[in-house]
């Protein structure tokens, strides 16, 4: 088994923090607590991240044609574009439920963040991820300042998913 330290530097402050927690004993009383630290310290220690191109916004993203919606042919270049780019790092696609958390750089401030994030999540579907219903939480950003000049872009985090504290503590109490 790796060392606490060692498995510990791949994830991110806030699962530090509770990995740590759970395995001093300081959170408040959790049932099976042995079992679920084993299991968490194992699913984060693979996390995936990649620069990608900003995707397309929505509203060129889908296509009308009759009484059928359709991927546009930007839509089907993006997701070609993802798919190649993964492929050429060698991403491997995480099983179980995950966390994405997108930050995207030199975005336009007229443009909304949340345009962009359906089809994303759908481009890294089979990338990242087998589906993107396994897609549990997703966190996005748009970074301004000093460090969002250049090619519009964004990074994207792809982890296994953990149960903030807070969600675990309000589903425990039922």
């Amino acid at each position: 088994m790796p060392e606490l330290s060692d498995v510990l530097k791949h994830m991110s402050p806030d699962v530090q923090a509770l990995n740590v927690d759970l395995l001093t004993h300081r959170t408040s009383p959790v049932r099976g607590r042995t079992a679920a630290h084993k299991a968490l310290l194992v699913a984060e220690t693979r996390v995936l991240d990649m620069w990608l191109p900003m995707p397309p916004s929505a509203n060129v993203y889908w296509r009308h044609v009759g009484d059928k919606v359709l991927l546009s042919s930007t839509a089907r270049k993006y997701r070609a574009t993802v798919h190649g780019l993964a492929a050429a790092q060698g991403v491997v696609p995480l099983t179980g439920q995950v966390t994405v958390t997108l930050n995207y750089f030199a975005l336009n401030m007229k443009s909304d963040v949340d345009n962009r994030i359906k089809q994303l999540i759908d481009a890294l579907r089979k990338v990242a991820y087998g589906d993107d219903k396994l897609v549990r939480r997703i966190v996005a950003e748009r970074v301004t300042g000093a460090e969002d000049r250049g090619e519009p872009r964004v990074y994207v985090i792809v982890q296994p998913y953990v149960a903030r504290v807070e969600t675990a503590l309000w589903r425990e109490s039922d």
